[in-house]
């Protein structure tokens, strides 16, 4: 869900890895499938469900288009008011819907010249809380990375396009559109009367791709109170292997850190000092290529001379 600062990726425009187009794309048939998960227990109703998602499939794309056009893009901090209002956006959508809502200061962000700025608030809400059923809580984010039409966009990014069916624009699968097609999974059981059969929390987030500043600590300072009771948490952040709407129940995580290796306070003279002064960059590949302690104590060992030799430790 969140992830410490990498400064080597914040300004990195996003690549086409987890998606089959140079532009983000979306298709409808996600909702179905989210529908398909959540109604098992009302599943005679299932087909109530995916005839009112087809008869309201415009009003999506609509709200979809509408949150595209906001330039949410977290690593430009000119673009920081547009990050504002694309979390009041998705606060007032849920509102709406009658959920409770809450919008939680994460506190302010340090700028290299010493400059703070104001995090964009996350947005959590919740829909029932009825003891007697599970809790979901549903992670997404609605900030966007950099697009530009020289870029290879062939189309405006920030103006949602149909082309042949699928939808692009800038944040169409990354992340915009799932959010939004739990947001309507659950406002087409309230329009239907249908009892949602668990109770579904939302945490949206608006720094997830430039390291999804402050989430650590608002998780941590709210994990006695909204995640007290939650069971089951959904990442909807994550691609397909196919066009076909999948859910992925596991994911690996990543771990970022720093490191600094301080050496002489001036050059030294490789003829006269090579050899009996290490120098500090040799001290930090060192410690770089040592890797993780979990292969460490897999028995993963490096040597001075580039051969890695792999054996399997036996558990003490």
């Amino acid at each position: 869900m969140s992830r410490q600062q990498h400064r080597a990726t914040v300004s990195q425009p996003e690549e086409t890895v987890t998606h089959t187009s140079s532009r983000e794309k979306m298709n409808l048939p996600v909702l179905s499938s989210i529908l398909l998960v959540i109604s098992t227990v009302h599943a005679f109703q299932y087909t109530d469900l995916v005839q009112y998602i087809d008869s309201h499939q415009e009003e999506y794309v609509e709200a979809l288009r509408e949150w595209v056009a906001v330039e949410s893009d977290s690593s430009n901090v000119l673009k920081r008011p547009d990050l504002h209002r694309m979390m009041e956006m998705a606060a007032q959508k849920l509102r709406l819907m009658g959920g409770t809502v809450e919008l939680v200061d994460i506190g302010e962000q340090e700028l290299p010249d010493g400059q703070t700025l104001a995090l964009p608030k996350v947005v959590t809400a919740q829909f029932g809380n009825d003891s007697s059923k599970h809790t979901v809580c549903v992670y997404g984010h609605v900030d966007v990375q950099p697009a530009k039409l020289e870029d290879g966009w062939a189309t405006d990014p920030y103006n949602l396009t149909d082309i042949n069916g699928n939808l692009y624009g800038r944040g169409a699968s990354d992340n915009k559109a799932p959010v939004l097609a739990w947001i309507h999974a659950v406002e087409a059981y309230q329009a239907l009367n249908m009892e949602l059969p668990v109770n579904v929390k939302f945490v949206i987030e608006g720094m997830e791709e430039t390291g999804s500043n402050g989430l650590d600590a608002m998780i941590l300072a709210q994990r006695d109170t909204f995640f007290s009771d939650v069971d089951y948490i959904i990442i909807s952040d994550c691609s397909w292997l196919s066009r076909r709407p999948a859910l992925t129940y596991g994911t690996r995580g990543n771990c970022y850190f720093f490191a600094e290796v301080e050496g002489p306070k001036q050059d030294l003279h490789s003829g006269v000092y090579g050899g009996t002064v290490i120098e500090p960059m040799t001290d930090l590949i060192g410690i770089l290529a040592r890797g993780s302690e979990a292969a460490l104590q897999l028995g993963y060992s490096f040597s001075p001379h580039g051969q890695n030799n792999l054996s399997y430790a036996t558990p003490s």
